[in-house]
């Protein structure tokens, strides 16, 4: 078993945690995300074992407050707070599930997830896949490996 994150991978993931999550459809997309826009909200996570890295989750903001809301159907303000707990626990849950498949054997060790606005941390973001969330807007995931 390798311990790399595939696209693949993340594809599966993303598509799953998005479905389960903010009630999306999520499909990779070419459209680029603007990693230095100083309207992102975003969550970086580091994933300890059994793959080594960083990830961050990263949305604009109004996308974020749309993901919030179809989860929350309304009920619960999308506040600056609740909207950035909220990509924290996406990063959470996308981190998991990406270290679950890739090695099913290990127990998944994740660092805690850091939420933040504005551009992405100096460092991240080499690598960001882009996804398109039926109705919501993009999603980006960026993987730096250790």
């Amino acid at each position: 078993m390798t311990n790399e994150l595939t696209d693949d991978v993340l594809d599966e993931v993303v598509g799953e945690v998005a479905e389960s999550m903010v009630f999306s459809y999520a499909e990779p997309s070419p459209t680029p995300l603007d990693k230095s826009a100083s309207d992102l909200c975003w969550s970086r996570i580091d994933l300890i074992a059994p793959a080594s890295g960083s990830m961050v989750v990263v949305a604009n903001a109004d996308t974020a407050a749309a993901m919030f809301d179809a989860l929350w159907a309304g009920e619960v303000p999308s506040t600056d707070e609740a909207v950035e707990g909220f990509m924290d626990e996406l990063a959470n849950a996308i981190g998991g599930q990406v270290l679950a498949r890739i090695d099913p054997e290990a127990p998944a060790r994740l660092g805690l997830p850091i939420a933040g606005r504005g551009p992405l941390p100096h460092g991240q973001g080499q690598s960001l896949r882009v996804y398109e969330l039926e109705g919501a807007g993009l999603l980006g995931i960026a993987y730096t490996p250790h």
